[in-house]
């Protein structure tokens, strides 16, 4: 009887089953390609994702740094400037009152108060000492400016009202007003010392104008203004402002004033007189170099014959 062989029947279905294997191994081999290929861009998504959290961490690192850096030195320049307005020390000229039609002249408050600011600054600028400024009770340095009133607020106003409430600044205020016909006053004031004021002919203001500028200096400078006294030759007026400040000034004042009278009593001749200040001097204040070299000369002076 002729029929296949079990071989040649084994034989296809080995085939079969390859050829099923194949397949199956082809569709497994698929889908983990596609698997690995989603893989693959989840894994680049996430490191797109991780590459943009780091770019807004460092972003925002930066940011919270210049945060920090612009706080620091906001935190500086406050600092800064609330210590400049605790040691503001300086002299502030406010706008006078005036009448208007002196403002019509070019003599308004304004102007006023510009040229008794320049005055003071001619003054100070021509006294002549070797006294340190920080030595001084009442020092300006050389903050000297004019104050000039306006509505609303401005950073300059704010700076002003904080070196006010926080610094020693000293403002001057004053007026011009007619007493009489064809007479004009110059009143000026010192913070709360007693106003200053000088009356004379309208046409010789400018003049009442240095003055009164004057008077302010000397109730404010006393030390400076008794220097710049005898500079200018008046040597009874010095000796009369630095017995003054002797007597009645502030403590750290008063040495400084009797070396200066002593001083001034050599230039006039009077050697006694010279070194009796001198000895004050010395006692006040030991350490002033200023009261031994004055009494020194007092000394040289009298123990020198004069010649005949």
């Amino acid at each position: 009887m002729n029929g296949p062989s079990p071989g040649a029947a084994r034989e296809p279905r080995e085939h079969q089953h390859r050829r099923s294997r194949h397949g199956r191994g082809w569709r497994d081999r698929r889908a983990a390609g596609a698997l690995l290929e989603v893989q693959a861009q989840l894994t680049r998504a996430q490191l797109r994702q991780i590459g943009l959290q780091i770019l807004n961490d460092r972003f925002l690192l930066a940011t919270r740094i210049l945060i920090a850096l612009a706080a620091a030195v906001a935190a500086i320049v406050a600092a800064a400037w609330l210590w400049s307005a605790a040691h503001d020390r300086g002299l502030v000229v406010e706008e006078f009152t005036a009448p208007a039609d002196l403002s019509a002249q070019g003599l308004g408050g304004r102007a006023v108060a510009a040229r008794v600011l320049d005055k003071l600054i001619l003054l100070q600028e021509a006294t002549v000492s070797f006294r340190a400024p920080d030595s001084y009770a009442t020092n300006w340095g050389r903050d000297l400016s004019l104050q000039i009133g306006g509505s609303g607020v401005s950073v300059n106003q704010l700076d002003a009202a904080l070196r006010d409430t926080l610094g020693d600044r000293t403002h001057i205020t004053g007026q011009v007003y007619r007493p009489a016909p064809g007479k004009v006053t110059v009143a000026a004031r010192a913070g709360s010392r007693a106003a200053v004021s000088v009356t004379g002919p309208e046409d010789q203001i400018e003049a009442l104008i240095g003055q009164a500028a004057e008077g302010l200096y000397g109730q404010t400078q006393p030390y400076r203004y008794a220097n710049h006294l005898r500079n200018t030759g008046r040597y009874d007026a010095a000796i009369a402002l630095f017995r003054r400040m002797a007597a009645t000034g502030a403590a750290s004042e008063r040495a400084w004033a009797e070396a200066g009278l002593a001083y001034t009593y050599l230039l006039v001749g009077d050697e006694n007189a010279a070194t009796a200040a001198g000895r004050k001097a010395v006692k006040l204040d030991p350490t002033l170099p200023a009261a031994w070299m004055n009494l020194a000369a007092a000394d040289y002076a009298r123990a020198t014959p004069r010649p005949s």
